[in-house]
Protein backbone atom coordinates (compact mmCIF):
# COMPACT_ATOMS: atom_id res chain seq x y z
CA UNK A 1 0.00 0.00 0.00
CA UNK A 2 1.31 3.91 -1.32
CA UNK A 3 1.09 6.52 1.56
CA UNK A 4 0.58 9.70 -0.03
CA UNK A 5 1.17 12.98 2.53
CA UNK A 6 0.48 16.70 1.95
CA UNK A 7 3.63 18.45 2.34
CA UNK A 8 3.96 22.17 2.32
CA UNK A 9 6.94 24.75 0.83
CA UNK A 10 8.21 27.53 2.16
CA UNK A 11 10.62 30.10 0.90
CA UNK A 12 12.05 33.11 1.65
CA UNK A 13 14.81 35.55 -0.01
CA UNK A 14 16.34 37.10 3.02
CA UNK A 15 17.51 34.16 5.63
CA UNK A 16 14.66 34.26 8.47
CA UNK A 17 13.37 31.47 10.63
CA UNK A 18 10.91 34.06 11.55
CA UNK A 19 9.24 34.78 8.29
CA UNK A 20 9.85 30.90 7.76
CA UNK A 21 7.92 30.02 11.23
CA UNK A 22 4.61 32.55 9.58
CA UNK A 23 4.69 30.46 6.34
CA UNK A 24 4.35 27.36 7.95
CA UNK A 25 2.12 28.31 11.03
CA UNK A 26 -0.37 29.76 7.84
CA UNK A 27 -0.08 26.87 5.99
CA UNK A 28 -0.70 24.17 9.16
CA UNK A 29 -3.97 26.54 10.01
CA UNK A 30 -5.28 26.70 6.50
CA UNK A 31 -4.66 22.30 6.71
CA UNK A 32 -5.87 22.32 10.15
CA UNK A 33 -9.47 24.49 8.63
CA UNK A 34 -9.98 21.68 5.49
CA UNK A 35 -8.70 18.44 7.78
CA UNK A 36 -5.56 18.11 6.23
CA UNK A 37 -2.14 17.09 8.51
CA UNK A 38 1.09 18.51 6.82
CA UNK A 39 3.14 15.71 6.87
CA UNK A 40 6.95 17.76 5.72
CA UNK A 41 7.54 21.07 4.64
CA UNK A 42 9.93 21.92 2.30
CA UNK A 43 12.05 25.13 2.66
CA UNK A 44 14.70 27.03 0.98
CA UNK A 45 15.36 29.17 3.50
CA UNK A 46 17.78 31.95 2.28
CA UNK A 47 16.90 31.26 -1.53
CA UNK A 48 15.81 33.97 -4.03
CA UNK A 49 13.01 33.50 -5.84
CA UNK A 50 15.46 34.72 -8.87
CA UNK A 51 17.36 31.77 -8.32
CA UNK A 52 17.20 28.38 -10.50
CA UNK A 53 18.63 26.40 -7.84
CA UNK A 54 16.04 25.86 -5.13
CA UNK A 55 17.45 22.74 -3.76
CA UNK A 56 14.34 21.70 -1.21
CA UNK A 57 11.85 23.05 -4.14
CA UNK A 58 14.11 20.43 -6.00
CA UNK A 59 13.91 17.70 -3.96
CA UNK A 60 10.33 18.35 -3.13
CA UNK A 61 9.83 18.04 -7.51
CA UNK A 62 11.75 14.69 -7.22
CA UNK A 63 9.33 13.67 -4.37
CA UNK A 64 6.61 14.27 -6.24
CA UNK A 65 7.32 12.05 -9.19
CA UNK A 66 7.73 8.95 -6.68
CA UNK A 67 3.82 9.04 -6.59
CA UNK A 68 3.85 9.88 -2.71
CA UNK A 69 2.85 13.22 -2.28
CA UNK A 70 -1.44 13.75 -2.27
CA UNK A 71 -0.98 17.59 -2.46
CA UNK A 72 1.49 20.75 -2.14
CA UNK A 73 0.34 23.55 0.12
CA UNK A 74 1.91 26.89 -0.80
CA UNK A 75 0.84 29.85 0.61
CA UNK A 76 1.64 31.84 -3.03
CA UNK A 77 3.00 31.49 -6.17
CA UNK A 78 5.95 33.68 -5.91
CA UNK A 79 6.89 31.44 -3.18
CA UNK A 80 7.81 28.90 -6.00
CA UNK A 81 9.68 31.48 -7.90
CA UNK A 82 9.74 35.43 -8.87
CA UNK A 83 10.32 33.73 -12.54
CA UNK A 84 6.69 33.10 -13.70
CA UNK A 85 7.57 30.73 -16.77
CA UNK A 86 9.85 28.99 -13.90
CA UNK A 87 6.54 29.06 -11.63
CA UNK A 88 4.50 27.62 -14.75
CA UNK A 89 6.52 24.77 -15.39
CA UNK A 90 6.57 23.58 -11.77
CA UNK A 91 2.97 24.30 -11.77
CA UNK A 92 2.14 22.45 -15.13
CA UNK A 93 4.61 19.07 -13.78
CA UNK A 94 2.26 19.22 -10.74
CA UNK A 95 -0.61 19.31 -12.43
CA UNK A 96 0.71 16.65 -14.96
CA UNK A 97 1.76 14.19 -11.64
CA UNK A 98 -2.05 14.73 -10.66
CA UNK A 99 -1.00 16.22 -8.02
CA UNK A 100 -2.58 19.78 -6.52
CA UNK A 101 -0.86 22.64 -5.33
CA UNK A 102 -2.71 24.26 -3.26
CA UNK A 103 -2.30 27.95 -3.03
CA UNK A 104 -3.74 29.28 0.45
CA UNK A 105 -3.73 32.57 -0.40
CA UNK A 106 -2.02 33.20 2.95
CA UNK A 107 0.55 36.21 3.72
CA UNK A 108 4.00 35.14 3.08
Amino acid sequence: MEIKIVVGYCRTACFSESQINKQKKALENFAREYNMTIERFYVDNGVSGFSSRQPELEQLMHHCQTGHIRAVLISGPDRISRDHFFTDMALSKCNYLGIPVIITGQPS
